[in-house]
């Protein structure tokens, strides 16, 4: 099985900042999280915050911005329609049907692309739409553990990322390779 992380990798850009501008452009009053949502996803991608307060600083915002959503799915949805020329080329055509894409950005947002991609295995964070509640966040060594719990007998043959977040998901590969941009690089 070839394990894709989806942020930077296969998808051109980070997609929950995406899909936040994209809320903001639907409904300006969602602007006032700007700061918070850009710097934390900064310190995140820095590794300069644990998993921990990553969630203690998302569930701050969280349910008053999803609250602001009038409908979650339908915007969704519409947010697929206007970003998915943004998934990348090598990945549509090196697609095969069994593979995992496996992120830290949250479910409601990445099952809608999975299903037009007619990807089956998806493993990412789960924030509860009404409640704003982190309840999983699929992040450094909780990727890998979510990996081996969905799939205990797969070896994943070919492990793709842009960050090394993911040296634990490296660790349980056969090969790695780390995308930046459109340059594709074997790291094991």
């Amino acid at each position: 099985m070839n394990v894709y992380d989806f942020d930077n990798t296969i998808y051109k850009g980070e997609s929950s900042l995406d899909f936040f501008i994209y809320c903001v452009k639907q409904n300006p009053k969602q602007l006032k999280f700007m700061p918070s949502v850009i710097y934390t996803l900064a310190k995140y991608k820095l590794c300069l915050i644990t998993a921990e307060e990553l969630i203690k600083t998302g569930e701050k915002f969280a349910l008053e911005f999803i609250n602001n959503i009038k409908n979650i799915d339908t915007v969704t949805k519409d947010f697929w329609d206007g970003h998915q020329h943004k998934i990348k080329s090598f990945y549509l055509k090196n697609q095969k049907s069994d593979d995992c894409i496996i992120s830290a950005s949250p479910s409601f947002l990445l099952k809608e692309i999975a299903n037009r991609l007619n990807i089956t295995n998806l493993i990412c964070s789960e924030v509860d739409k009404t409640t704003g509640k982190i309840n999983k966040l699929c992040f450094s060594k909780e990727k890998a553990r979510l990996f081996t719990k969905h799939f205990p007998d797969v070896d994943i043959d070919c492990f793709y990322t842009d960050s090394m977040n993911d040296k634990p998901m490296i660790d349980i590969s056969k090969s790695a390779y780390i995308v930046k941009g459109n340059r594709i690089k074997k790291i094991k």
